[in-house]
Parts: C-alpha cells; structure tokens; sequence
C-alpha cells in the first residue's frame, strides 16, 4: 500500500449522544472512548487500520475532555501496543483557533511536514467495514486530490435516515459533481440527484475521506481556501465543495458497510448490528482476547463465564442447565468481564459491559447496559441504555429509556420512553414515568446538583 497516514477526528461533545456520553451533568466523556462489545471505538478503528498496514496517526482533538481522555487511553508513549509506529497530536492551542474540521486538517498538514503521500479521515463516531487497501489504490490511481468514502443506504429500509446525511450526486464513473446537503424532504432529496422517482441506492457520505496530502498541501493557500479559514470552514460543506465547484477531482468509493454511533436513536441498534457480525473487525479483535465465542453471535469474556461464582455454580454451567437456575444468553449478546449474572436471567439483542450486575430472573432486551451497571432481580429492561454506573432496582419495569450515570432507580419503578440525566434524584419506590416517543425528561434540579457536589443546598 502506498505511503498512508490515518488522520483521527476526535472533536465534538456528543450532543446528540446526551446522557449517555456525560459522567455528571458538567463532565463529558468522549465520544471515541463509548465501548462498543468491550472496545472503545477509537481502539477499535485503529486497530482496524494498523492491520491494512497504517503506521502513523495523528490526532485531531477539539475540546479538553476529548484530548485529555483519548490520550490517557492511548498512552502516547506506547503507540506500539495499537499495531502504530507513531501518534502525533495537534497542538492544544490549535483547538482554540480552528474554524471546523477543514481548517484543522489543513493545520494539521501544516504542522506535520514530515506528513506525506496520502491519509484516511476518519471521525470518531463512525464504524466502516472497507478494503482499506483497496480503498486508497482506487483513489491513487484515479489522480483525485480527495476521494469521499461513501455507503449506498436502501431506500426501502433506511429512506428516513437520508435526512441526517450529506446526499452524493456522482457521474458513472464515481466523481463527485455535487456534495449536497443533508435534506430536509424526499423532494430535496430528488432535486439533488436529479430524478424524479426514488432510485435503488442513495448514496451519502460517511464522513470519512482519503486525501492527497501533497496536492492539498500545493493549493491551500490560494485565496478561496485563505478567506474561507478565516470563518466557518468545514471539510466537507466548505472544502471539498470548494474543490468540487473549482474542477478538482474528487471522488467516492463505496464501503461494503457503515453505521453511525452518534446519537442515542442509531446507537443500539448500531451496536447490535455490530454484535450480529456486519463489522467483522470487532470479531476478530475478540477472537485475539480473552472471550469465547458461545454461538449464535454470542461473545462472553471467559473470567464472567467461567469465574464469576455463583451459589457455587459459574455462567457457563447455568448456560447448559436444564434446571430452574437456568440462564438464558441470546442471540445477538456480548457479556464484558468480571460480569455476575445471577440464576433465571434471560439476555437477547444486548451489550452488557464490563463490572455490571443482572439480578436473578431479570429480562434484557434490545438493550445497551455500560460498564458498573448494576441491573435488581426480576426487572424488565428493554429498548434502554444505561450510562455508566447506573443502578435499576428490583421488579422494575423500563422501556424505551435512557438511564443517566449513576442514577438510582428505585424498587418497582417504571419508566416509558423517559430519558434520565445524571445527578436526579427520585422522590421514592413505586412510581410511574411516562413519555411519548422518548421525550419524557427528568433533569436534575438545584439541590440535587448541589448533593452531587457534596454541597450544602443554601449555597
């Protein structure tokens, strides 16, 4: 393969993501460090391009929890356990004066000299399943200073999603003649690929690219790109749109599977996409680990299924049990380590992180449970994520929610489609909470952020 770099877009607070990626309601966790079966998405795309042969990475990071937590994760000293050779940051002060993902990848390409050939753009809340090696000779061998790696969404199961994503109007031979933008109806939609009845495929941007870096290196300072960095300037919306209306070659390759883990309304279902197999990577890496495969798209760290005791018994025995201690896993389950899962528990369509607890005879479904969560007997827990540290307990019933982290739910609680920030309180056991369509919110007030703080409430 070429002389290929992977630049690493680590910026955003997850907005969309909220409560899920806040630890409390002033403290953010980023994005890349969200854990999809047992690994944190940005290990888990590094890993995935270290394999194709990438040596170096560079990291682009926009606000402090971002840079700080992703550093600490990686441990720049140690790149070598990723399968790199190198990871080099932005400079800190670059975050500050940056005007969007444009400007800093041109930053970038200014600070990194000793940067060349060609670098993959990948943002951190995006999973792909490519040939990346092919992926970049494509672009090589067609001369395009930019190729966009693009996905082909089914209007027959995903013609609502168009609306979240930049629409691609290209020629038979995948150059980009039109970037547009996300639209806002099916008649925006069709104006933008110029027919007037819905086609087979809809191509979007993935919002990952390759570039040529010298070729961008050669023009960056003609007068266009030098007035649009001094504002909003953006890689796709500004760049790339600029390039396209000014002749140059871009290009699209079309990934064989792409999902987005950017708000909670993808995220489970991404994952469990994931679970199922679409993103083979995630597999392999596990097969490396200390996890068993028990079939049927079930993945357990085998500490939970054969050391977490039980009343004398372990998880993998209860699996095979034909008594009423019997323990029911799956499909579609991963279990992370160091994980009891007590007798009559019933598991499918689920992500069960590391360091959580599920009470006897409790029923998970469709569900995204985060590391230390701990989950009471007999609950029902279905369409739900919890953040990290929550805790549900017993005969509760929770539909359709979000649990922020370190919420305590009480005994005999039912939520419907609610949505749970960080640092509530609930005033007691046995209460119903109702929403429609998951807008029900329960936001902390003052003396709760106060008790959070440790804090006395007259403060």
């Amino acid at each position: 393969m070429q002389e290929t770099n992977l630049i690493y877009l680590n910026g955003g607070q997850g907005k969309r993501m909220w409560p899920l990626t806040l630890e409390s309601p002033l403290d953010i966790l980023s994005k890349s460090l969200l854990r999809v079966m047992g690994i944190t998405i940005a290990e888990g795309q590094i890993f995935q391009h270290a394999d194709a042969g990438i040596k170096r990475m560079h990291v682009i990071s926009q606000f402090k929890e971002n840079r700080m937590q992703l550093s600490d994760r990686l441990n720049q000293t140690q790149s070598d356990i990723y399968g790199l050779e190198q990871i080099t940051w932005t400079h800190s002060s670059r975050d500050l004066i940056n005007k969007g993902s444009g400007d800093a990848v041109l930053s970038a390409l200014e600070d990194q000299q000793k940067m060349h050939g060609y670098a993959i753009i990948i943002p951190n809340d995006n999973l792909f399943d490519y040939d990346i090696s092919d992926a970049v000779k494509t672009h090589v061998e067609s001369g395009a200073i930019a190729t966009v790696l693009s996905y082909n969404l089914d209007p027959n199961k995903e013609l609502p999603d168009f609306r979240d994503y930049g629409v691609l109007k290209r020629d038979e031979n995948n150059r980009i003649i039109e970037l547009g933008e996300k639209p806002n109806s099916l008649e925006d939609l069709l104006k933008v690929l110029d027919t007037e009845q819905i086609p087979d495929t809809i191509p979007i941007s993935g919002g990952a690219y390759i570039i040529s870096i010298d070729a961008l290196r050669e023009i960056k300072e003609q007068k266009w790109i030098e007035e649009g960095r001094r504002k909003k300037f953006d890689f796709a919306g500004e760049l790339l749109a600029g390039l396209i209306e000014r002749g140059h070659k871009v290009m699209s390759y079309d990934v064989s599977n792409w999902a987005d883990l950017g708000s909670l309304s993808l995220f489970t279902d991404t994952v469990n996409r994931t679970i199922a197999g679409e993103f083979p990577y995630h597999k392999k890496m596990l097969e490396l680990g200390p996890y068993e495969n028990k079939g049927n798209n079930v993945w357990i760290h085998k500490e939970t299924l054969y050391d977490m005791m039980i009343d004398g018994k372990n998880l993998a025995q209860r699996m095979s049990s034909n008594q009423a201690d019997r323990i029911e896993i799956g499909p579609n389950v991963f279990i992370g380590r160091n994980t009891y899962i007590h007798p009559g528990a019933n598991i499918s369509y689920s992500n069960i992180d590391k360091d959580s607890e599920v009470g006897s005879n409790t029923t998970i479904i469709n569900s995204y449970v985060s590391p230390a969560t701990l989950v009471g007997e007999k609950v029902l827990l279905e369409n739900t994520i919890t953040a990290n540290a929550a805790s549900i307990g017993p005969y509760s019933k929770i539909s359709g929610s979000v649990i922020g982290a370190r919420v305590n739910v009480p005994t005999e609680t039912t939520l419907t489609d609610m949505t749970i920030w960080p640092a509530y309180v609930f005033s007691g056991e046995g209460m119903t909470y109702s929403g429609q369509n998951g807008t029900g919110l329960l936001f902390p007030d003052a003396k709760m952020l106060y008790a959070q703080a440790h804090l006395p409430a007259e403060v």
